[in-house]
């Protein structure tokens, strides 16, 4: 709701809200979407467009959802940033990334080349590991 009515309105709009998903949102907003988006965070305002590159914007979506968002769980001991970290060096990560979305239905290929992503950008491992495996080792590891 908030985001729709930044496409109408002409002028500056700030959102005063800390929500990392609001966050995410807007960065990717601002980069498809004329005018000033800027968030409120204690006593500054950021400039949503400013926050990532529109290469980094234009996968910040995807990215948000399997690193953990209000509807999604996150992965143990993996923060979000760690991993946007990873991914904004990572030009083979960005274009997986982008490919998510393209349909409606994930593709096969897609699903393989995002497990093959979320292995070795999040445990380091080969896509002949499974997820929850690596996750496992993970943790184990970390006890």
């Amino acid at each position: 709701m908030l985001l729709s009515a930044y496409a109408k309105y002409t002028g500056p709009v700030v959102l005063d809200c800390g929500d990392t998903d609001v966050y995410v949102q807007a960065a990717y907003v601002s980069q498809h979407v004329r005018g000033d988006l800027l968030i409120k965070r204690k006593h500054a305002l950021i400039n949503c467009r400013a926050m990532l590159s529109e290469e980094v914007a234009d996968i910040i979506i995807p990215l948000h959802v399997i690193t953990g968002s209000d509807h999604t769980s996150g992965f143990y001991g993996h923060g979000k940033k760690k991993v946007l970290e990873k991914v904004k060096i990572n030009s083979e990560a960005r274009e997986i990334l982008g490919r998510v979305g393209e349909c409606l239905e994930l593709k096969h290929e897609v699903r393989a080349d995002m497990k093959a992503l979320v292995l070795s950008i999040i445990y380091a491992e080969s896509a002949d590991v499974r997820c929850g495996q690596a996750s496992f080792q993970m943790a184990q590891i970390e006890e």
